[in-house]
């Protein structure tokens, strides 16, 4: 079912959006699944300034506990429906030996980076989402993307980089 509102609102002032949804059905005995309180939008203005550079020095230091949640507060974000977030941390991972010792951005090892832990109990099938803010790349001739990345340990994924074409998500590396 499909449902056209005839208010609308506008979202596109960056922010955090917080929207409320329920239904109401006479009779309807289970009352408990016609609700969605708090579902969080985010919007972000896009970014049109390259080179673009993102270091996450910024960010908080989210621990390094599996299913910690991690709210981000730059130009990305941890994407809800997914099972783990992406973890900003210093230093070495939770688990011995599978991550950096020293930030790429610094060499030191008081510099950010965001990872996912796959070991200790976690779920190394999980799929973390991480998003960015839209890069209007509409002004540049010849976008690339360059990011580093350490991906050691047994249960270790796969790094998927995606963009949204406008008619959907392609896949870039």
């Amino acid at each position: 079912l499909v449902y056209a509102f005839s208010q609308t609102v506008d979202l596109s002032a960056p922010a955090t959006y917080s929207i409320d949804a329920w239904t109401e059905l006479v009779g309807d005995a289970v009352a408990s699944n016609d609700t969605s309180v708090n579902y969080l939008v985010t919007s972000f203005a896009p970014i049109t300034a390259f080179p673009y550079f993102e270091d996450f020095e910024t960010e908080a230091l989210c621990g390094v506990t599996c299913g910690t949640a991690c709210p981000l507060t730059g130009n990305w974000t941890n994407t809800t429906g997914d099972l783990i977030d992406w973890t900003a941390n210093e230093g070495p991972t939770g688990s011995p030996g599978t991550g950096p010792t020293v930030d790429h951005t610094t060499g030191l090892a008081t510099g950010n980076y965001l990872y996912t832990e796959a070991s200790g109990g976690c779920n190394p099938a999980a799929d973390a989402f991480l998003e960015s803010a839209c890069l209007d790349l509409s002004g540049l001739a010849f976008p690339t993307i360059s990011y580093w990345y350490h991906i050691f340990g047994v249960n270790m994924g796969t790094l998927y980089i995606e963009a949204d074409s406008g008619a959907g998500f392609v896949a870039l590396d």
